[in-house]
């Protein structure tokens, strides 16, 4: 749905990650958001994730961005890779509950 409601409070989130000085480098299934935040050199500086709460005080962490999160990897995951990562682990836990059920 793109109307200008959509267009406004897109803009609005671009003017407020501008004024604090970061990027949004991707959103994980759980709808979980991750930053990238940069010095007024341009260099990064810091990364955090802003969590979507499930309920009283749940969560649910992402582990393919948790390398990124953590300096292991300096590029995040890309959205095609969070694609396929996500399958292949659906196949590996459908593959456990097919087993389990035996």
């Amino acid at each position: 749905m793109s109307g200008p409601q959509s267009i406004i409070r897109k803009f609005l989130i671009k003017q407020k990650d501008d004024a604090l000085g970061r990027d949004r480098v991707g959103v994980d299934r759980f709808g979980n958001k991750y930053y990238q935040y940069y010095s007024y050199h341009g260099l990064p500086t810091k990364r955090i994730v802003l969590y979507k709460f499930f309920g009283t005080n749940q969560f649910n962490q992402d582990p393919h961005f948790l390398g990124w999160l953590r300096r292991n990897q300096i590029l995040p995951p890309t959205q095609e890779e969070l694609e396929r990562l996500y399958i292949e682990h659906d196949a590996f836990v459908q593959k456990g509950i097919e087993w389990d059920e035996e």
